[in-house]
């Protein structure tokens, strides 16, 4: 069975693949619900998330008088809401107001009501916990408005809330200050209410170097998080280096922010220089990026000499060093390029890249050649739409990537040979699963503790089959009581980062076909 949640379009890029034991005793009625019920809502919701199962076959009546169903679903802590079939296949709950965060809600679905079961079968139970909201909040530093008007700044940012929120209650979070006056905050907000970019505009150089103040207060919103950052602003006539800071991604590089915008075009060869290297320069607005061929690795001692000039060809005057520090790139792994067919020939390879890694898992599940017809009733070539029911996992190995050091920091691409797998099932689909968890890790972490596992496969032929397909929230025990993995992650030495319900990028899929059409 598959299980909607938190982030219902990453539920279903995982919803076939993976599984896990259940956490209670198993019993026959743990052991069959596949064969009735196809999905649930469980793990993790939004507060304005509806309720959802999804059957295997057609049970309900599309149009029923809500009133007619009312008994069918008994939630604990109570809701009250209307539920409805919106086909004969989904049965749907909506509640009346937004659910409360942080709460657990158990939820008993009355199948007697519609459906002629074994008596064991009688009521099917689940449950799930509404997000508890915590924010995050980045600034990207001060930039000129433009070479007209370098005497007023603008700031960026970003927030991010764990739940969907609204831009008004947002709006209400953040605050800036400047010289005793409130300054306007422009709003954009994506990613579907999550993702919230902010531009503070009109801050004004004045006779004197200044702050601007950033305050931040999670209480319309319901989050804990309370803070404030200061911004230094620099006076009027000065022209100086605000700030410098080692970048990781898309390129390594040290980017250096000025107070002014700087000449267009300059020759800063020996004017920026990094020992050990040969920097080559780009210029945007008040920010130069400073990259390498070597790339950058560790400590990098960074000297900006006088000679850098602003726009109005003015001097920098005195000589600047700052020290900065690269940490190694996060673990990730990508496939390269966009294709699903690989095209026939004697040796047939998958190319991915990896950083960070020591090792991957790689998970083979294949669609059967004479189910091809039931798999694109629901999908398209790249689809994952109820794969459980059109095919079956046939491994997943550990891939030994390198153990170099110098490798392991930056990208590096590999080639996973599949000429077996495709040759000796031909017209078949398999879907290749990349996945990777903190034993597979080559960051640098003092983190003794055994990593958490990838579930183990599970077909729906096995005995103990459950189709918890719903990987995102495959993790739901991991976390002492009280934790809050969303807050671990983006840190490499915690399991939640290895874990797709908090971090997406924790696992790629793609589907491949071999065929001479590529």
């Amino acid at each position: 069975m598959k299980k909607f949640g938190t982030m219902f379009l990453l539920g279903l890029v995982w919803v076939t693949f993976f599984q896990l034991s259940c956490k209670k005793a198993k019993s026959p009625q743990d052991q069959a619900w596949y064969r009735y019920i196809s999905a649930y809502t469980s793990g993790d919701i939004s507060r304005k998330a509806q309720v959802r199962v999804l059957f295997v076959g057609n049970v309900g009546t599309e149009g029923q008088d809500p009133a007619e169903l009312e008994d069918f679903l008994e939630f604990s802590p109570a809701l009250s809401g209307k539920t409805e079939w919106k086909s004969p296949r989904e049965l749907v709950f909506t509640p009346d107001r937004e659910l409360v965060p942080g709460i657990l809600h158990r939820a008993v679905l009355n199948i007697r009501k519609f459906m002629s079961l074994p008596r064991e079968y009688a009521r099917f139970e689940f449950t799930f916990s509404v997000i508890r909201e915590s924010l995050a909040i980045d600034l990207e530093g001060l930039a000129p408005l433009d070479e007209i008007s370098p005497n007023r700044f603008l700031l960026r940012g970003m927030l991010t809330s764990r739940d969907s929120q609204e831009g008004v209650a947002v709006k209400k979070i953040l605050s800036a200050r400047h010289a005793g006056k409130s300054l306007a905050i422009e709003w954009a907000h994506e990613n579907q209410g999550r993702s919230h970019s902010f531009v503070i505009r009109d801050i004004q150089r004045l006779e004197q170097p200044s702050q601007v103040e950033v305050k931040w207060d999670g209480a319309p919103v319901g989050a804990e998080q309370k803070g404030s950052r200061q911004v230094d602003v620099p006076s009027l006539g000065q022209f100086d280096l605000l700030e410098a800071e080692a970048v990781l991604e898309p390129a390594a590089c040290v980017l250096l922010r000025f107070s002014d915008p700087l000449k267009k075009n300059q020759n800063l060869k020996g004017l920026i220089t990094i020992p050990g290297h040969e920097p080559t320069f780009e210029i945007d607005n008040n920010v130069v990026r400073v990259y390498s061929s070597k790339g950058f690795d560790a400590a990098v001692d960074v000297s900006v000499n006088p000679g850098v000039r602003n726009f109005n060809d003015r001097r920098l005057e005195k000589n600047l060093r700052r020290t900065l520090s690269f940490q190694r790139l996060l673990p990730q792994v990508r496939f390269v390029g966009k294709g699903v067919i690989l095209p026939e020939k004697e040796k047939l390879t998958i190319p991915f890249e990896a950083v960070s890694l020591r090792s991957i898992q790689v998970t083979a599940f294949q669609i059967f050649q004479n189910n091809m017809a039931q798999f694109f009733q629901q999908n398209n070539l790249e689809g994952r739409e109820n794969l459980s029911m059109v095919g079956r996992f046939l491994w997943r190995k550990t891939v030994p990537l390198t153990d170099q050091a110098g490798e392991t920091g930056n990208w590096r691409r590999y080639s996973l040979d599949v000429t077996q797998l495709l040759s000796e099932n031909p017209g078949s689909i398999f879907r290749i699963i990349l996945s990777f968890n903190r034993g597979n890790s080559a960051y640098p972490c003092t983190n003794n503790a055994a990593p958490v596992l990838e579930p183990s496969l599970q077909n729906q032929d096995d005995v103990s089959y459950r189709d918890y397909s719903n990987w995102d929230y495959s993790y739901d025990y991991y976390y002492e009581e009280g934790r809050d993995g969303w807050a671990d992650r983006n840190d490499p030495c915690k399991d939640a980062y290895y874990n797709p319900r908090f971090n997406k990028g924790a696992i790629q899929a793609r589907n491949f076909l071999a065929s001479n059409l590529g």
